[in-house]
């Protein structure tokens, strides 16, 4: 067995700061998710029946992979506009069809 001898360099500490995301970066991101709202084949999928706003979300994640470096609440925020001008999310009253 080989053994290496220890190293007399001197250890310095690595002084990273504090991680902050690129700014540009993050406005493109959110320019990108804002950007959805101009996609048709995007908003056709919004469109659909018995689609849910954690849906749209993951829909608008699969269209942009990208956009998973946002944090969710930014992203809800951006998409926000986007979702209600296609559908509002309120839920909509149950009717009740009787035959008689």
């Amino acid at each position: 067995m080989t053994r290496t001898p220890p190293r007399n360099d001197p250890q310095q500490p690595l002084n990273t700061g504090p991680v902050t995301p690129s700014t540009e970066l993050y406005e493109g991101l959110c320019r990108r998710a804002r950007a959805l709202g101009h996609d048709d084949a995007f908003l056709s999928r919004l469109r659909r029946p018995g689609l849910k706003s954690n849906d749209a979300i993951r829909l608008a994640l699969d269209a942009v992979p990208a956009l998973e470096l946002l944090p969710l609440p930014v992203l809800a925020q951006e998409l926000g506009t986007v979702l209600g001008r296609v559908r509002p999310w309120a839920p909509a009253p149950v009717t009740r069809v009787w035959l008689a």
